[in-house]
């Protein structure tokens, strides 16, 4: 497949597709490519995981014009409590 892109960004995660949607808003023609088919993170068995975000983040989502399709699914972190352990083995002392 022959394929003309000004940007190729590698990496379907959070970051690649928000950073592909500003450059193309401002007339570049970006191509994303990822090691997992983007039809996989779709199906009901992936782990949809959970992010969070800055406000440098959200605002940068206002702005790219992805903030409202989001927003009635987000909620604030009130309180966070970080610790350190080993996986299976619980927090650290």
């Amino acid at each position: 497949m022959d394929m003309d892109a000004d940007i190729v960004i590698v990496g379907g995660g959070l970051n690649g597709p928000a950073l592909a949607l500003a450059l193309a808003q401002g007339g570049l023609k970006v191509a994303v490519v990822d090691a997992r088919p983007s039809l996989l993170r779709a199906e009901a068995g992936f782990d949809g995981r959970a992010y969070a975000l800055a406000i440098a983040s959200k605002r940068l989502l206002e702005v790219i014009g992805v903030w409202p399709r989001l927003q009635a699914k987000v909620q604030p972190i009130l309180k966070i409590k970080a610790s350190d352990g080993v996986a299976g083995q619980g927090p650290a002392p």
